[in-house]
Formats: C-alpha cells, structure tokens, sequence
C-alpha cells in the first residue's frame, strides 16, 4: 500500500477522533475512488456511516469522545473552531441538548450574541432541568441583558436552591443593575449555602462597601482571606 494511503489514513482517523466528520469522510471517499477495495478506507468509511458516529438514533448524544475533543479546544480559547465542529456535530446529532448548551455559550465568549439565546433554549428544551444551562443564559449579563440574566438564575435556583454560583451571580447582576441591597441578600444566601466560598465574600464586600457600610465591607473581606 502506498505510504501517502497510510497517512490519509491515520488522518481521517484522527479526524473521526475529533470530530471532524465531514473532512474524516472526505478522505476516506478520496481513497476509494482510487482502491475502492482497501479495507481499512472500507472499515473507516463504514464505521463513520454507521449509528455509533453520523447517524444515531433521535434523541442520542455525541460519545464522551467527540465531546472531549471540542472541550479540549474550548480550554485552549479556540471557539471558532469551536463552533465549526459543534455544527458538524449537531448534523449528526439534532437533538443533542449539550451541545446547543456548548454553542450558546462558545458563541458568547466570541461577542457573537444573535442567536445565543436561541441556542440555550433549544437546549433547554431538550433538557429543561439542566442547570447549567440557566447558568450560561444567565452569563448574558455581560451584554447589559440584566433583566435576562436575573429571571434565568431564578429559574436555576428553582431546580437547584443550592447552587452557589447562580446565587453568587445573581448577586452580581443585581449589583450592576444598581440594586445593591438584593445583591447582599442574594450573596447571603450563597454564603448560608457555602460559608467558605471567599468569592461571595469578596463581591459582599464590594457591595457593602458601595452602601456606605465600610465595617461591614471590611469583614467581608477578612472572611474571603481566611
């Protein structure tokens, strides 16, 4: 076998790994059109059309895997990327509520805001009890969208009570709307949930400290050092 057929091989294994489906079966189509009986372009084709990678049943989800992978890129910053391989992935799998989830929020972190929200609640829709799809909505507070984010991180806390950082960021939207004093209340009750989550502490301490409360700001500030 040609040394370049192994490479393109390896290639579009890789390829699969990552999800890059569509560049994974372009390769392997290349390949056949040359040695329409080699056995692994064969198997990788095959494999790639089969239920466990393109065409799951309704309802299914990427595998840990695929998942991984975009992750892994998410980490590094690289949501354009991101993006292209989320939409690879949603023709695979349309009813995949994670990854809608992971669409909104990639395409947030990159300003681009039409759509975002149509993305969360496609998510939720799929899955209306996953939190942390409330908490991304509710993220949309860096657009000015106050209002927004503050009924989201109420519906969060409806499925979750405890979910320190939807109360924490509650607080903190709260605090940008100009309503220090629900601020404090919902930071207190992040605090009555997690007494050691120095964060909360800290944002009380700015919020107290913008009603004039300087004792009380500087308490919180001890508490979050401690």
């Amino acid at each position: 076998m040609p040394l370049g057929v192994d490479k393109a091989l390896h290639r579009a294994a890789r390829l699969m790994e990552n999800a890059e489906l569509a560049a994974a079966e372009k390769i392997y189509k290349d390949i056949l059109a040359c040695f329409p009986e080699n056995s692994k372009a064969l198997r990788g084709y095959q494999r790639l059309k089969s239920t466990d990678v393109m065409t799951r049943p309704e309802g299914s989800t990427p595998s840990p895997k695929q998942m991984q992978a975009v992750m892994a890129l998410c980490h590094q910053g690289q949501f354009t990327e991101v993006l292209s391989k989320l939409d690879l992935l949603l023709e695979a799998f349309p009813d995949a509520s994670a990854v809608y989830n992971l669409q909104g929020a990639s395409s947030a972190a990159l300003g681009r805001y039409d759509g975002v929200v149509d993305s969360f609640k496609r998510a939720l829709s799929l899955t209306p009890d996953d939190t942390s799809i409330y908490f991304n909505i509710g993220n949309l507070q860096k657009i000015g969208a106050w209002d927004t984010a503050i009924a989201q991180y109420k519906s969060t806390l409806k499925i979750k009570p405890d979910y320190v950082e939807a109360l924490r960021n509650k607080g903190n939207v709260l605090q940008d709307k100009g309503d220090a004093r629900a601020a404090i209340a919902s930071y207190k009750n992040a605090i009555e949930t997690e007494p050691k989550h120095a964060p909360t502490h800290y944002y009380m301490g700015v919020a107290l400290q913008g009603l004039g409360d300087l004792k009380g700001a500087i308490d919180s500030d001890k508490q979050a050092i401690k």
